[in-house]
């Protein structure tokens, strides 16, 4: 559990630090501003998807995670933050059955499938265009 300990942070511990209470956490993890990750019912913010969400702060530009371009590396960098997986090792390891199939999982991964067929659908589209 040491390992798992350090790469995600509890709703509590991210409340505490950021001086705000808990339900306002959930929500922003509701609305896509923080990424965050469910084991059971238990909810994780991923150590590093919280820091680049300070940094976004910091710079004055605090963005939701994006859905608009599923190609774009943000959110393919965003994937990886909240899942410490690349989207195409998230659907091998989710098709392996090393990644539990849960109702969570299952949302991961066809996100992972939209992020990895973006590029070809963009070429495709590309292609047949006049």
């Amino acid at each position: 559990m040491g390992d798992l300990d350090s790469r995600y942070l509890t709703v509590p511990q991210v409340a505490t630090e950021l001086q705000m209470d808990a339900s306002a956490v959930y929500k922003m993890c509701k609305a896509r501003q923080l990424p965050s990750v469910r084991f059971g019912k238990s909810v994780r913010i991923p150590r590093l998807a919280y820091e680049r969400y300070l940094q976004r702060l910091e710079r004055g530009r605090p963005k939701p995670l994006k859905h608009d371009s599923p190609d774009s590396q943000d959110q393919r960098e965003d994937f990886r933050d909240a899942t410490g997986h690349d989207p195409e090792t998230w659907i091998d390891g989710w098709r392996s059955g090393s990644i539990p199939d849960t109702p969570e999982n299952t949302r991961l991964a066809i996100h992972a499938l939209g992020l990895r067929d973006a590029p070809r659908r963009r070429a495709k589209e590309a292609a047949t265009s006049p």
